[in-house]
């Protein structure tokens, strides 16, 4: 099943052991490029080894060859799909976020053309709803013709092997944006970007951070000057267009970045990717400190699920409380909230876009 990846191992691989020097989950299950070899031979028959892969595709940036070893175990997910854990958990999550719930679909009603829809995702309403509020309203008052779509992009099927109805689910949400008619999806969460680009699309897709990078900011809370490091999530790697504009806006904001040492394209996962936390939770945890410990100075994040994932560890934020979250010295140390309070926070977000714009 895995005849090509495997043959690029063997006529590619110059044993240089980076992958099991720099990658946690490597390092933890894994002390040779035999062992791994052997097991990606055994096609997912050990579930410990190919669940607790991150898919971060640091292997890939680090590899004198570029060889992804996660994409090899990504392939042996597709093959065997979800835990039963996995599924349950994941199941839940996305009937309720595709449901009237929380999904919405809303023109902009004071402007009678379509040209842009805002997508934030389900993590960051989750992190905090005021926050994707506030945002909608300035790109609103900026750029008029701006839709919102409140919905999921189904990354998490992806990771866990369920790629048709990660497909659908985001062939779904392209399906609204065009039902808008606007050609233009601006994401808040980069699994989204990235969900949205494995396959083919007709939309032109950006960041909402290198939006507001081109766009004049609101005035903002400076609760003086402060100097950040920031954690790139892994699915920034690559995007250097977003890197560059989550550290404009944290300096626009009248801030000093410290970079840690493993940083954009050597961004290290904070410990959710890939689902592990259903299949080792253990190495999940483990990476969050670790991560976090690479850190001299508090976090600033452009992921709300990384944000909540550090935040235990180190005062961390997400970027968008330093330009709409007056308060975000408290929000610093805010602790990550429980799955029923950030469905509370996804409905009343939905609620409040409902009466402010109808629909």
């Amino acid at each position: 099943m895995l005849e090509k990846e495997l043959k690029e191992i063997y006529e590619l691989c110059v044993n240089c052991r980076l992958c099991l020097k720099e990658c946690e989950f490597l390092k933890s299950l894994f002390e040779t490029r035999d062992s791994i070899i052997v097991d990606l031979e055994a096609e997912g028959a050990n579930n410990k080894t190919l669940y607790s892969c991150t898919m971060c595709d640091l292997c890939e940036t680090i590899c004198p060859s570029e060889l992804n070893i996660g994409r090899a175990y990504l392939k042996l997910r597709q093959q065997k799909g979800p835990l039963p854990v996995q599924k349950k958990f994941i199941d839940k999550d996305q009937e309720w976020v595709l449901s009237d719930n929380f999904a919405l679909a809303l023109p902009d009603p004071d402007s009678s053309e379509c040209q842009r829809v805002f997508f934030p995702g389900c993590h960051l309403v989750g992190y905090s709803a005021d926050l994707v509020m506030k945002t909608y309203e300035h790109l609103k008052a900026k750029l008029p013709g701006t839709a919102i779509l409140l919905g999921c992009c189904g990354a998490s099927r992806r990771e866990c092997g369920d790629d048709a109805l990660f497909k659908e689910t985001a062939d779904n949400v392209e399906a609204e944006v065009k039902k808008l008619g606007a050609s233009e999806i601006i994401v808040a969460c980069p699994n989204c970007r990235y969900a949205f680009t494995e396959h083919e699309r007709s939309l032109k897709i950006r960041s909402i951070y290198e939006v507001l990078d081109e766009i004049e900011l609101p005035e903002m809370a400076s609760n003086g000057e402060r100097t950040f490091t920031v954690h790139d999530p892994c699915r920034a790697r690559w995007q250097d267009e977003m890197q560059d504009a989550a550290r404009n806006l944290i300096s626009k904001a009248g801030h000093k970045i410290e970079e840690m040492r493993y940083s954009r394209d050597l961004t290290m996962c904070c410990g959710l990717g890939g689902q592990i936390p259903y299949a080792n939770a253990p190495l999940s945890k483990t990476m969050a400190k670790l991560r976090a410990e690479q850190a001299e100075v508090d976090i600033v994040t452009y992921c709300a699920s990384c944000r909540d994932a550090l935040a235990p560890h180190k005062p961390t934020l997400h970027v968008l409380d330093l330009i709409f979250n007056p308060d975000w010295d408290e929000a610093r140390t805010k602790p990550a909230e429980k799955p029923s309070e950030k469905r509370e926070h996804q409905s009343a977000l939905r609620a409040q876009l409902l009466e402010k714009f109808g629909g």
